[in-house]
């Protein structure tokens, strides 16, 4: 990867090796999709052996899906959460016939899918679920010619419409039962919400469901969703971690998401160019948190760590962010 100044040509190879390599679930799916997002700028000879080499970690030569949960915990076979189902978008793009990919539509029907539900874990609506579930529901739609999926992939970014946006902001989470909301215009909220509103509604639009109800729902919020995030930015390109305060300091992640989603929505003229010309700036600001070796800097640490831990300033390295960023510097570079 070229690190991006103003086109700089420092080589990086960090993102095109397994030292990108993440937990496989939400983190590791933030990674193969940003090596598919390369493989029309690089070529299939540079990225695709990078993403064969990442699946060889997940998948056996029969296809079996082997690997531990977040707490090292053996989830051979299955899906542990709806945050562990993004890298299927990626596996039904560049291998639409992989076994795993049955898996991922049993999970979700049993999630109550099949039953016009939301899928979702407990009684939780998360802006996860639109970029790890709403989004691999498109991409299988498409590339089956499903379209129930299709229908379903709406239903889901409009679940988290309905639930999580609230005026300027958006929500991490909306627990039914309680009507609480939690973790209020959190950078990699809006980055979930943004990521997986846009490429769901790219999907359906390049597929023979460009016309479903809903789709114009769809191209609104993206529409309404990209005026907000801007107005938020900060004014060196970036985002802070919360939006809505940027005492809590800017956060990589979040930012590269957010810019990533408005990139992909103008190149396919759901937004107008002037949204490419803000990611630029996005993708140029974030080359000063790029490591000599290739890592991303400035990224806030898992939220499991609860509110304190997000507002305190603490960052780490982070090859998730990584491949966020990946997908920006693709939308931005593509020709």
């Amino acid at each position: 990867i070229r690190r991006e100044g103003k086109r700089g040509i420092r080589d990086r190879h960090t993102m095109l090796s397994l030292s990108s390599l993440q937990p496989f679930g939400w983190m590791e799916g933030c990674v193969l999709d940003g090596l598919h997002s390369l493989l029309p700028l690089l070529g299939a000879s540079r990225a695709a052996p990078v993403l064969e080499l990442h699946f060889a970690q997940f998948f056996n030569n029969q296809g079996d899906l082997l690997y531990e949960d977040l707490h090292g915990q053996k989830a051979d076979g299955t899906f542990t959460t709806i945050e562990a189902t993004l890298p299927i978008a990626v596996v039904a793009k560049y291998r639409p016939d992989h076994p795993v990919i049955a898996k991922a539509v049993a999970f979700f029907e049993a999630k109550g899918l099949n039953r016009g539900g939301a899928v979702i874990d407990g009684d939780m609506v998360s802006a996860e679920g639109s970029y790890t579930v709403a989004y691999p529901l498109a991409v299988i739609a498409r590339q089956l010619g499903r379209r129930d999926m299709a229908e379903q992939a709406i239903a889901q970014v409009l679940l988290r419409r309905d639930s999580l946006a609230r005026g300027e902001h958006v929500y991490l989470r909306y627990m039914q039962r309680s009507q609480k909301h939690t973790f209020r215009s959190w950078a990699r909220a809006f980055a979930w919400y943004g990521l997986g509103l846009v490429k769901t509604c790219v999907e359906l639009k390049q597929s023979p469901f460009a016309s479903l109800p809903g789709m114009a729902e769809l191209e609104a919020e993206i529409t309404r969703i990209a005026r907000v995030a801007t107005g938020w930015r900060q004014s060196g390109g970036l985002w802070s971690c919360f939006l809505d305060d940027a005492s809590t300091g800017i956060d990589t992640s979040g930012s590269a998401g957010i810019s990533a989603a408005l990139a992909l929505a103008a190149r396919h003229e759901l937004l107008p160019a002037a949204y490419l010309d803000i990611a630029r700036e996005s993708l140029q600001a974030l080359a000063s948190y790029l490591t000599p070796d290739g890592l991303m800097t400035g990224t806030a640490q898992h939220n499991a760590g609860g509110m304190e831990l997000q507002r305190c300033g603490y960052r780490v390295l982070s090859q998730m962010a990584l491949g966020l960023w990946a997908q920006l510097y693709a939308y931005v570079n593509e020709a």
